[in-house]
């Protein structure tokens, strides 16, 4: 509202929108995109970021070896992916748990006590079904820029702050992706 105080006025709607597109039938049910002037776009960097730590670790050997707690030269991998994320400027992580939520919990606050980020643990009672569950669970109820992170891949140096210093795309997503 700061930014844009043009889009509190009676008026703003008529500068994006013509009333056949306000009056249709699709912009009365969900989301339309402006048919006169685009939206200003919210130039917003992503303060938070959502970690998926709920599986059962099948990749990793199974429930006998948590996927959370995995490590690679001796630090979590989920450790790692917060410690990259606090030196980007990220703000606030949600771990997301499932199995063996309690265990995972206390080792990750344990190992991340030192670093300056406010750390959520939402849990996923449904862990054993698809990742797009755990998102839920840990998404914000603010539409804001997120990023989100598997918690048992590792990024190369430099991609996380990439992405977090990256403006979020008006009512888009950016994807990262392995090129193989």
């Amino acid at each position: 509202m700061e930014r844009h105080q043009n889009l509190l006025e009676d008026t703003a709607l008529r500068a994006h929108y013509s009333l056949e597109c306000l009056g249709s039938d699709r912009a009365q049910t969900t989301f339309v995109a402006p048919d006169k002037e685009p939206l200003p776009c919210a130039e917003v960097r992503a303060r938070k970021a959502i970690i998926l730590a709920a599986g059962f670790g099948s990749r990793f050997g199974g429930a006998n070896d948590l996927k959370p707690l995995a490590t690679l030269d001796l630090v979590t991998l989920v450790e790692r992916n917060v410690r990259e994320l606090a030196q980007a400027g990220i703000e606030e992580v949600a771990v997301v748990t499932g199995y063996a939520r309690e265990l995972v919990q206390t080792r990750l606050e344990s190992d991340l006590s030192d670093v300056p980020i406010a750390l959520d643990f939402p849990f996923n009672a449904a862990f054993s079904l698809s990742n797009g569950v755990s998102v839920l669970c840990g998404a914000s109820a603010y539409v804001e820029p997120q990023i989100l992170l598997m918690g048992d891949h590792v990024w190369t140096p430099g991609v996380v702050m990439g992405a977090a210093e990256a403006m979020a795309p008006n009512a888009g997503a950016e994807l990262y992706v392995d090129s193989k």
